[in-house]
């Protein structure tokens, strides 16, 4: 059983490997302030929710030790991008009164994320909750975008 645990381990670990180096171009560009307009390709798509069960495991016990944290930050960034954009697509949001609209704020949490490349925020376990079930709390994409914001904008 044991031996299973690691052989399942280690294809995780192989996946998000994978998963980082074909979005390193994207995450690079996040990084410099470069806003991405194009959909995700269907083959990271598909990595992605392949590798869903990492962070239902982060939002349920917080423990990444076993992932190598630039790796899984990639995962993170990108599944909360999507995340976002799809709750947009729920529950539309409206600009504020200072003209800054939904991508504007979501430019803002993504390079948030970025920014933690040594070791990632303590908010990571929440973080991980709310990319696994955004809906259980929230049900406004304004909403969530400044809890992930509020998550994201912490010091470690």
């Amino acid at each position: 059983m044991n031996e299973n645990k690691e052989m399942i381990q280690h294809d995780y670990q192989n996946q998000l490997k994978d998963f980082y180096e074909q979005t390193q171009e994207i995450v690079s560009q996040i990084q410099q302030g470069i806003r991405i307009k194009k959909d995700i390709p269907i083959q990271i798509n598909n990595l992605m929710s392949q590798l869903k069960p990492i962070l239902e495991s982060i939002s349920q016990n917080g423990e990444i030790q076993k992932y190598n944290w630039l790796y899984l930050r990639s995962l993170i960034v990108i599944t909360t991008r999507d995340m976002l954009l799809n709750m947009q697509k729920l529950f539309p949001y409206e600009k504020t009164a200072q003209n800054e609209g939904f991508e504007d704020e979501l430019d803002i949490v993504l390079q948030f994320l970025c920014v933690f490349e040594q070791k990632p925020p303590f908010t990571l376990q929440r973080i991980c909750e709310l990319l696994i079930d955004p809906q259980k709390h929230y049900k406004s994409s304004k909403k969530i975008l400044f809890a992930m914001e509020k998550l994201v904008n912490v010091s470690t």
